[in-house]
């Protein structure tokens, strides 16, 4: 039954991308008046921090009283351990384990059920969808942490292939695999990039040919997409996320900005000293573990065009 779940849930949340404004504005807010109402019955965590500004959780009806609740960070959230932070009658063991990059501190133990994992992996798979990144027939190759499950019966049957390649392996034994695995889509990180592109002395080519790339977690270098770009003729992407909420936007083919998962989390940009923008994102949907947290900031640099 596990497939035909995927697939009921899948349809469901691509029809949301074709929501009106004013039924995504309704979705949204009846999610976020669900959330409230969970994280201070079922968190003690967030019922200290409500009731420590004197914020009855009722009041929090739209997207505009989201200001009325303070932010919390991750250094909160280690400081507030993990008894406090997860949902009453959690338990830890049934869950599924991200861990974040660190980059901005210490790294964070993220939890999820195995409901949220499953909708994390189908919001990815919408986002490659969506921009019509990946299809049925075609292979993904991802170097970096293998995040969806692999062998599922789909996959078997030469639907929606996804190959991980480990970044811990020695780059030649990278280069190997990717050479094996000879993917439609590439997804990587910049910086992992940078380095398989240095070894193949700026050739990608010498590689793989994939007909797209897909980056996210990092700005991308300059000189990366200059060699790239001279070396192939790729669409390249930019997908933005954090492991703490999943996937937060993505660029489709028009490649004017990025596309908001607005149905699931809502997106602040809160304006700070010296003109950067400090992100502050609220996850609508994960119960496990909540979130109305401050995130580094962003990395929403696409690369140059011709």
């Amino acid at each position: 039954m596990e497939l035909p779940r995927k697939a009921i849930e899948f349809q469901r949340l691509r029809s949301r991308l074709r929501l009106d404004p004013a039924s995504l504005l309704e979705l949204r807010e009846r999610k976020l008046r669900s959330l409230v109402d969970h994280a201070w019955r079922n968190v003690d965590y967030y019922r200290r921090l409500f009731d420590g500004v004197g914020v009855d959780p009722a009041s929090i009806r739209t997207l505009a009283d989201l200001e009325r609740i303070p932010i919390t960070t991750r250094d909160d959230l280690r400081r507030a351990g993990s008894e406090a932070i997860l949902s009453r009658g959690t338990d830890p063991a049934t869950c599924v384990r991200y861990l974040t990059s660190g980059t901005t501190g210490k790294s964070l133990v993220v939890l999820a059920s195995p409901a949220e994992a499953r909708a994390r992996m189908l919001l990815e798979l919408r986002s490659l969808r969506a921009t019509g990144l990946l299809r049925p027939r075609e292979r993904l190759a991802v170097i970096g942490p293998v995040r969806w499950g692999a062998g599922h019966r789909y996959q078997r049957l030469g639907l929606f292939r996804r190959d991980y390649v480990s970044p811990w392996l020695p780059l030649d034994d990278q280069i190997d695999r990717l050479k094996r695995l000879r993917p439609d889509v590439l997804w990587a990180y910049p910086s992992m990039l940078a380095a398989i592109v240095d070894r193949l002395g700026g050739r990608l080519s010498a590689a793989v040919r994939p007909r797209a790339l897909v980056t996210s977690a990092e700005g991308i270098p300059e000189d990366l997409a200059t060699a790239v770009r001279a070396d192939l003729d790729v669409e390249w992407f930019n997908f933005y996320g954090s492991m703490e909420t999943g996937r937060i936007a993505w660029e489709c083919r028009a490649h004017d900005g990025l596309h908001l998962n607005a149905d699931r989390l809502v997106m602040e940009l809160l304006d700070e000293p010296g003109g950067v923008a400090r992100t502050v994102v609220t996850a609508l949907d994960w119960r496990t573990m909540v979130g109305h947290e401050e995130g580094g900031p962003g990395c929403l640099t696409l690369p140059p065009r011709p």
